[in-house]
């Protein structure tokens, strides 16, 4: 169900709170397709730049399945677009892009 619209579901001020808790109590083999589809870097980087979808990016980058070393590396590239947005100084704050 929460994959028919994902991208919808992780940038909502409130769905994007469920497919945190997705990502951490859901069946395993759910668990691996939301971080098939949201945890890559280019992906990340979009979450980031979403007031919600931000949420979902910082739970992503603390599961082991997500390199985020590639993602924060793809973060730092593009940390100029990232700060321009309202949240997106604390998200690099919090992940330990910027201090």
């Amino acid at each position: 169900m929460l994959t028919s619209e994902l991208w919808t579901h992780a940038t909502h001020k409130n769905s994007s709170y469920l497919i945190e808790k997705a990502l951490c109590y859901c069946s395993q083999q759910d668990q691996e397709v939301l971080v098939g589809k949201l945890g890559h870097p280019e992906a990340l980087l979009d979450l980031a730049l979403n007031q919600y979808g931000s949420f979902v990016a910082r739970s992503l980058l603390q599961d082991s399945r997500v390199d985020a070393e590639a993602a924060l590396g793809h973060l730092q590239v593009r940390q100029a677009d990232v700060e321009a947005t309202k949240h997106g100084h604390r998200f690099l704050v919090d992940v330990g892009v910027v201090s």
